[in-house]
């Protein structure tokens, strides 16, 4: 820490001199709200990077994924299920239930899941990052910092006008229609109207599909109005409503190389690949998309096949913000905000994510928070300034699923199987000696499904059963017809059905929560040049959850093809009780009902205390240094696949449905972060800031992926070292360069349960052996004994509580985070007057990241090799009217924001990427 703070004292010794201040035009002074009142950047004692409306408009961003890119040591990335938002290294995994590490705050308003982060921007005045702990003004899953989003306000007093923009880009056929208009009505009210329409038909080509995509349709609104009766009292609303439709994805094979041995699903999902796909397998590593978006062989003809929703997303969002404030007579400030935020989604994923028809995930959601906060303010002119507060909000959130996994792979199974190289119709099937242990068995002295005897056959699944033979691979429940016929038994519907075309999993998680908060901060003098401020919220928290998965199959009858499965509204298919059913989805995917109806409520308290020390050196230089702790909320893991408890009997497994396993609920996470930093203006035309932070985080909240689901738990202790700089130079009149860039070096404290990556864990497949048909769910705790790694001694098995293989874990402690050593940005514009009052403008970026890795098991294949983007514009301005091209990504480099294992292909990888090159064009006219 002391070699950081001597090298940041070193540069900036460096620029002062390196850099002339010859006379230009003076840099403008940024105003920011990271304190909760209006402030210059340069008197803030806080790590912040600022990004005007207009910066993020002309270089036609519309999300934060894109904005990331300017701002270092703060990264965005999309996936399948969430949105991944971090802060100095520090974020929150992959798991629906998951509060962020990264506060949103929408003009005043938290926003509290990552899918908001997905919000579009426009009309935006700035967007501010704050980094560091904000727990005292902020509160809550502001643990490694926050984002402080304004949006711009109708101006009163001033003219009717506005301004309106469209925009195309060539590489993606994107069309962008925006706006607003300002409404002014008599000198103390004005409406504000906005809206932004964008269209695109992605970037990534499909070359199973032969389409494009993942597809946009973006329409949003927003009317704010503004209220000023008086010079003390102002009153904002403002409203937005948000569409969003995204078809397809952004997924791409990287990797085809089968870990050994395999497990029996990625053996045949491999072999299935060469023999019947064989252009997905040369397409490897190309970074285009091999997905059949679960449409099957159809390729789109006959809509859906697998699942019921397209592969994308639909989102609807509708957010609410009032802000009152009020100047009392005393010179003291009252501020009130007042929230609602919800929205509602629906998700379909090819959670196989190649050209398989094999699983499929359907995800409904609803999700709404109101919230409300009082702040009480000292005059600003006091000896002594003061803030006192108190919080309140509630949140409903509400997730209903629905997994499709098709035995037949689409039908291929059954080709397989008349080419004499597997034995089934169905993946789904139970063993022969499970079927002769329960003595599921042809009891008739004549075949059934020959056609002999009537009404026995021959049945659409074209077996036929001796008489004695278990009735293997009867996926058509015909057979009871002839129990009744000729035992006259009335047995219910697919009593003896023993394989299964589709098995699904339909999940239900509900959590209510429910926070308070006071808080309040002092600042006063130590003497001229140095002032202290102390400050201390706190916080009580009370979660409440209920959960259930059941499982259930549909399978084609004969004659009837219809499926049933189930929809928002309504359930065709019920949870089907059958032993056999259970017993295929727990052997084979670890996959097991369960209904936590019962379990007791979170309830949790905070103090977070902070300190800022700030000195004063002379009119144009700061130092700072600041103590700050944060804390995100627990909660309970949303993944349907959650494991109940399991007790041995008789040496076998048997699940307690109605208790969880202690990974379902995890604690809050902690972190505490020491910041030393200056704000310096060395002349009228360059400023120079920078921070120094050491955070520790404990009881981090992870999600680990085990053989064939994901738990959760506070499995990691991390400490995290930053430099961060900021330098903006006025060079001359017409050119203006900014630096942003950041050093980092994190690494985990203690991880001695992350995720083995898949080359670790075939080693377990290889000792359960050939006997066990390398199966390593056969392994026992008395096969081995307890501990059992691999050959590294970094992964480790993981034994359930029955004492059988239940995953396995791996120690990352003293490994780096994986987040790269440096990231950042460098940015010219310049703008020139010209004849007849016309401007030129351009601008050019730079943004550079370090190697990080994709994956939380740190897996060497994983890794995004450092890399730029260059992004560019240039425009004229004439009057009202202003022409401007942009580019983005003009190099067309191939970057992942996410990696995975291919959940199919065990040892392939796969990638999210972010967005390649796009060319545009924006005209924009304001009146």
């Amino acid at each position: 820490m002391r070699r950081l703070i001597s090298s940041v004292i070193a540069v900036t010794i460096a620029v002062t001199l390196a850099i002339p201040t010859t006379h230009a035009a003076d840099l403008e002074e940024i105003i920011v709200t990271a304190t909760k009142k209006e402030e210059s950047l340069q008197d803030v004692s806080i790590s912040v990077s600022v990004l005007s409306g207009e910066d993020i408009q002309n270089a036609g961003f519309h999300d934060f994924a894109g904005i990331s890119q300017y701002i270092p040591n703060f990264a965005v990335s999309e996936n399948a299920v969430s949105t991944i938002v971090s802060m100095r290294g520090v974020g929150a995994g992959a798991n629906q239930s998951f509060e962020q590490s990264v506060g949103l705050f929408v003009d005043g308003v938290h926003l509290a899941k990552g899918r908001q982060f997905r919000t579009g921007l426009f009309d935006i005045e700035r967007v501010e990052a704050l980094r560091g702990p904000q727990g005292v003004l902020f509160g809550k899953n502001t643990l490694s910092g926050a984002v402080n989003v304004i949006s711009a306000k109708p101006v009163i007093g001033g003219e009717f006008g506005g301004q309106i923009s469209l925009a195309a880009e060539d590489e993606n056929n994107a069309e962008i229609i925006d706006g607003h208009l300002n409404i002014p009505a008599g000198d103390s009210f004005a409406v504000r109207l906005s809206f932004k329409d964008r269209q695109d038909d992605g970037y990534i080509e499909n070359k199973y599909l032969g389409t494009a995509g993942p597809t946009a349709d973006e329409k949003m609104m927003r009317i704010s109005a503004s209220w000023q009766p008086s010079e003390a009292l102002r009153i904002d609303i403002k409203h937005t409503d948000g569409e969003h439709t995204r078809v397809g994805s952004t997924v791409v094979q990287n990797t085809f190389d089968m870990a050994m041995p395999p497990t029996p699903t990625a053996g045949l999902a491999f072999m299935v690949a060469n023999n019947f796909f064989p252009a997905f397998v040369a397409d490897v590593g190309n970074h285009h998309g091999y997905e059949d978006l679960n449409q099957g062989a159809a390729k789109g003809a006959a809509g859906i096949r697998l699942g019921i929703n397209p592969v994308g997303t639909i989102t609807n969002t509708a957010d609410t913000a009032i802000n009152i404030s009020y100047d009392m007579a005393s010179g003291m400030n009252l501020k009130a905000t007042i929230g609602n935020a919800k929205y509602d989604f629906i998700d379909g994923i090819d959670a196989d994510f190649g050209p398989f028809q094999l699983v499929s995930r359907d995800d409904w959601q609803t999700y709404e928070q109101d919230s409300v906060e009082l702040r009480l303010s000292s005059a600003p002119d006091s000896d002594i300034t003061w803030t006192v507060g108190a919080y309140w909000d509630s949140q409903e959130q509400d997730i209903d699923r629905l997994i499709d996994l098709d035995g037949t792979l689409g039908g291929l199974v059954g080709v397989l199987k008349s080419m004499g190289m597997l034995p089934y119709n169905s993946l789904f099937t139970t063993p022969v000696p499970v079927l002769v242990a329960n003595g599921l068995v042809n009891p008739f002295p004549f075949p059934l499904g020959a056609g002999v005897v009537p009404g026995t056959g021959p049945y659409a699944n074209g077996e036929v059963w001796m008489p004695g033979a278990p009735l293997y691979g009867n996926n058509g429940c015909q057979v009871e017809a002839a129990f009744a016929a000729y035992a006259g038994m009335a047995l219910p519907p697919c009593t003896f059905q023993s394989a299964y075309d589709h098995a699904i999993r339909i999940g239900d998680w509900t959590q209510w929560s429910d926070a308070k908060a006071v808080f309040g901060q002092v600042g006063f003098d130590l003497n001229d040049t140095v002032e202290m401020q102390l400050g201390v919220r706190y916080i009580r928290e009370q979660k409440h959850v209920e959960a259930k998965t059941c499982l259930g199959s549909y399978s084609y009858d004969g004659g009837s093809s219809g499926r049933e499965i189930m929809t928002r509204d309504g359930v065709k298919q019920a949870c089907n009780p059958s032993p056999f059913l259970a017993g295929i989805m727990g052997a084979g995917y670890d996959t097991w009902a369960h209904d936590f109806n019962n379990v007791p409520q979170r309830d949790t308290e905070h103090w977070l205390p902070s300190l800022q020390i700030e000195k004063r050196i002379g009119d144009d230089h700061m130092v700072y240094f600041s103590f700050s702790k944060g804390y995100k909320s627990g909660g309970y893991n949303a993944a349907d696949d959650q494991n109940p408890m399991f007790v041995n009997v008789g040496g076998a497994k048997v699940p307690v449905p109605n208790e969880p396993d202690p990974s379902f609920e995890y604690d809050d996470e902690t972190g505490t972060s020491f910041e030393i930093g200056g704000k310096h203006s060395l002349s009228n035309s360059l400023q120079f800031n920078w921070a120094v932070a050491t955070a520790t985080y404990k009881n981090q909240q992870v999600s680990t992926f085990q053989g064939t689901g994901f738990v959760v738990g506070n499995a990691a202790a991390s400490d995290v070292d930053t430099v961060e700089i900021d330098l903006t130079w006025q060079a001359t009149d017409n050119l203006r360069i900014a630096l942003a860039a950041a050093y980092i070096d994190g690494v985990y404290s203690d991880f001695s349960t992350a995720a083995c990556t898949e080359l670790q864990m075939a080693y377990f497949r290889g000792i359960a052996g050939p006997s066990r048909a390398y199966d390593a769910k056969l392994i026992t705790i008395n096969d081995f004994g307890p501990d059992v790694t691999d050959p590294t001694g970094l992964c480790r098995i993981v034994w359930n509580g029955a004492g059988t293989y239940g995953g396995g874990n791996q120690d990352l402690s003293g490994e780096p985070l994986g987040t790269g050593d440096y990231n950042g940005s460098l940015r010219l514009d310049y703008a020139k007057p010209l004849a007849n009052g016309m401007v030129l403008f351009a601008g050019l970026d730079y943004n550079f990241f370090d190697d990080y890795h994709l994956t939380g098991d740190l897996d060497p294949i994983d890794i995004q090799e450092g890399n730029a983007r260059v992004n560019a514009r240039i425009g004229i301005s004439k009057g009202n009217l202003t022409a401007l091209i942009y580019g983005r990504n003009l190099s067309d480099e191939h970057i992942a924001t996410g990696g995975f294992d291919t959940p199919l292909l065990g040892g392939g990888h796969s990638y999210y990427m972010s967005e390649f090159k796009t060319v545009g064009a924006r005209l924009t006219y304001k009146f």
